[in-house]
Formats: structure tokens, C-alpha cells, sequence
């Protein structure tokens, strides 16, 4: 193995002149390639490959590996295929069902989707359905009588709707749902006379199960697109089976932007979703929750009153829902007046949060949010920590640390 005429003497030119000696161990591998010079030394310790490079050399050798989708994961796909399939077959322009027979399809679709997703992510998932308005007759081009939609974002577990979103209190006068109990309080002349009209409204949420109060986006945490992207088709081909309402509205962030994609007021032509109605689509207001007794202790500025009570009015409602409104929060002590001085200090925090973002990528109000460059970003402080502490030394403790250095060495 050490055969000299074997293995011939490396050159100087062969030998890894960029190679530290560190990279070789001190014990016995040294010794051993200082007495043995004809052995080759290891060859240099290269950074490791990342993920990508990874990737890309073991397809290119025919090595990838195709990871197999779980049990469960199968058959969610083929559920949503199979939805998927029926849904085009009545966007068909050939399809000869009826309004009627092609809203029952897309709630049994929807419904089935929901079981599916529920099943996928290991927790039952109560479907629910579009409220129609009661004893709702049905022609040829939708429902008969004239209709109003109303959008919510997604039903509240704990208080019992199952589903139906006017469900009455024992007195047969109050909304079981405080937020549904507050918006139809207030699109009549009277509390009463605006409760009587619930069974009148086409009633959806955007996302058809039910969460905590305060569950957000997180809601649809683990649907995947796909999923989510046939929620809302399905949604939108309920809505339009019923026909075109002759008012739409909906209240809450996630309301506004899911009809901004499917109802924009700007691009009637692009619309998915009532592509011939003529008036506006009321989605400014905020979350009725602000008002109601699961916001109660937030305070209220005039602007989020004021898109409340346009949309009390879209539906209806007295003209004077505003100044009313104005008058109940200002009295309750909820009513932020928020003056000038106010307003350019809150654009000045939004200002600082957004350059704090660009600079640091986290939330200056949540430092725990955001990993972009956490190393850089510690590195940075170090530095900007050290910087300041020499700027603040005067010129006597600057001279003592300099003698002190140049005695040490």
C-alpha cells in the first residue's frame, strides 16, 4: 500500500496550498502524513451543499425521491376531484338543471367538502348552509320574490346556531347570535320592525363552519389552495343560482376582500359573482363585533361608526343611524375622538413600524415575528451596541484603554 512506484510523490503543485493545517487533526493522522509523504492528504472541506443544489444533482443522477402521499391525503384528492368534476360539469353552458336543482348540488358538494377537510385535519367541522329566505319559491331564473344577501365571515361556535344564523332566543324577540341580532336591530324604524325582516335576507359566511369568536385567518389553518379555491367557487355558484339580489352587502375585513375578488364595483364585467346587478356592494362597515358585547370594552372611532351606520342605511335603515350611533358610543364612554395631534402621532408609529420592518424584517410592536436574518440582525446590534459605547467615552478613557491595551501586549 505504501509502494513508492505505486503511488509516486505529490508535486508541490498537487498539494492543497489554500488548505490550513487546521483542517488536519493534531493526534496521529499529523504524524502520520509528515512521516508518510506519499500518502495524498484528505481532500479539502468544502461548505455543505444546500437543499436545492441537493435537489438538483440527485434528479439529474436519476435519484429523486418521490414522496407518496398518505391515506388520508388520497382520499381528500379524490374527494375534491370528484367535486371538482361535477362543478364543471354544471358551469357547463349545456348543463339543463335548474336554479334550484344546482343550488341543492353545490351545498351537497360544499357539504361533502367540509366532511372531507374536517376528516383531513382529524376535528368534526359542522357544515353551514346558505340561509335561503322562508318559504323561498323558485323559477326559472332564481328565487321569486325580491331578495337581499347579507356576508358574514364564519358562524360562532358555543352558542348553538347549527347553522341557522336568525335562530331566535326562548322570548321569540332577540337573535340568538348578538352580532346577526345587532345588524338586523338597526336596518328598521324600530329594533322589532328590523328583526321582522330576517327571514326575508339570503344569509352566507364566507367560510361555511363554525370557530371561536376571536379564531381570525387561523380558521382555515392546514386547507390547503386547492380547497379553499372550491369553497368559494361553490359558494359563488349557490349565491348565483339564487338570482340577483336587489341589495348585497357584507361587514368585516375578510367580507370586504372576499367580494372585492368576486363582486368588484370597478369591473362589473369581471364579476364571478352577480354580474348584473346594478347597485353598489356595501363592504365598507367593520366587524359587528366591535359593538356587540364580545367587543364591548373597545373603543370605536368615528369612521368605523360611520361605515356601521352606511350600511344600516344600504339595507334601509333611518337615516339618522349615524348621529344615533354617535350619540349611544359617546354616552357608553366607547366614542375615541381622535384629534390632529393624535392623527400624526399614530402616522408617525406607522411610518417607524414599517421602516423598522424593511431594516430588521419583524414587527416592532411584536418583536418575536419575523426570522429573516435573525443572525445579521444580532450581528447588527452587537455592532451598533459596541459603536455607541466607544462614542460615549471621553478622550481621558479612550487614552487609559489604549495604554492599558498597549501594556498587555
Amino acid at each position: 500500500a505504501r509502494d513508492r512506484r505505486a503511488r509516486p510523490r505529490p508535486t508541490r503543485a498537487r498539494l492543497p496550498l489554500a488548505a490550513p493545517r487546521a483542517l488536519f487533526r493534531e493526534s496521529r493522522h499529523r504524524r502520520f502524513f509528515r512521516a508518510s509523504p506519499s500518502v495524498r492528504p484528505p481532500p479539502l472541506v468544502h461548505r455543505r451543499a444546500s437543499a436545492t443544489m441537493v435537489a438538483s444533482r440527485k434528479k439529474a443522477q436519476g435519484k429523486t425521491r418521490v414522496v407518496e402521499p398518505s391515506a388520508k391525503q388520497k382520499k381528500l384528492n379524490a374527494t375534491v376531484q370528484a367535486i371538482c368534476d361535477r362543478f364543471e360539469a354544471r358551469a357547463d353552458p349545456s348543463c339543463e338543471l335548474s336554479p334550484k336543482e344546482k343550488f341543492d348540488a353545490a351545498q351537497r358538494d360544499l357539504e361533502k367538502l367540509v366532511d372531507a377537510i374536517g376528516e383531513f385535519l382529524g376535528r368534526k367541522l359542522h357544515f353551514g348552509r346558505i340561509l335561503l329566505p322562508e318559504d323561498a319559491e323558485w323559477t326559472e331564473s332564481g328565487l321569486k320574490e325580491k331578495f337581499n344577501v347579507i356576508i358574514g365571515h364564519f358562524e360562532t361556535d358555543g352558542i348553538g346556531l347549527r347553522g341557522n344564523l336568525r335562530k331566535l332566543r326562548g322570548d321569540g324577540k332577540r337573535l340568538v347570535s348578538d352580532v346577526w341580532d345587532w345588524f338586523f336591530a338597526h336596518i328598521g324604524d324600530t329594533p322589532a320592525a328590523g328583526r321582522a325582516r330576517a327571514p326575508s335576507f339570503v344569509m352566507s359566511n364566507i367560510v361555511p363552519w363554525p370557530a371561536r369568536h376571536d379564531a381570525g385567518r387561523i380558521i382555515l389553518k392546514g386547507v390547503g389552495t386547492r380547497e379553499r379555491k372550491l369553497i368559494e367557487d361553490l359558494i359563488v355558484e349557490a349565491l348565483n343560482a339564487c338570482g340577483t339580489p336587489e341589495r348585497a352587502g357584507g361587514f368585516g375585513r375578510p367580507a370586504r376582500e372576499w367580494m372585492a375578488k368576486h363582486c368588484p364595483a370597478d369591473m362589473p364585467a369581471e364579476r364571478a359573482l352577480w354580474p348584473e346587478l346594478d347597485g353598489d356592494v356595501h363592504t365598507k362597515s367593520v366587524h359587528m363585533c366591535l359593538a356587540t358585547s364580545i367587543g364591548s370594552t373597545r373603543w370605536l372611532t368615528e369612521r368605523f361608526i360611520r361605515g356601521m351606520a352606511d350600511l344600516f342605511v344600504h339595507f334601509g335603515g333611518p337615516a339618522g343611524t349615524f348621529d344615533t350611533l354617535l350619540a349611544k358610543f359617546k354616552e357608553d364612554g366607547r366614542l375615541l375622538e381622535i384629534t390632529p395631534e393624535m392623527a400624526a402621532w399614530f402616522s408617525e408609529r406607522i411610518k417607524e413600524g414599517q421602516q423598522y420592518w424593511k431594516v430588521t424584517g419583524q414587527s416592532k410592536n411584536a418583536p418575536g415575528v419575523g426570522t429573516r436574518g435573525l443572525k445579521k440582525r444580532k450581528k447588527a446590534a452587537r455592532a451598533k451596541k459596541v459603536m455607541e459605547t466607544h462614542s460615549k467615552r471621553t478622550a481621558p478613557e479612550k487614552a487609559a484603554t489604549r495604554k492599558k491595551m498597549l501594556a498587555t501586549l
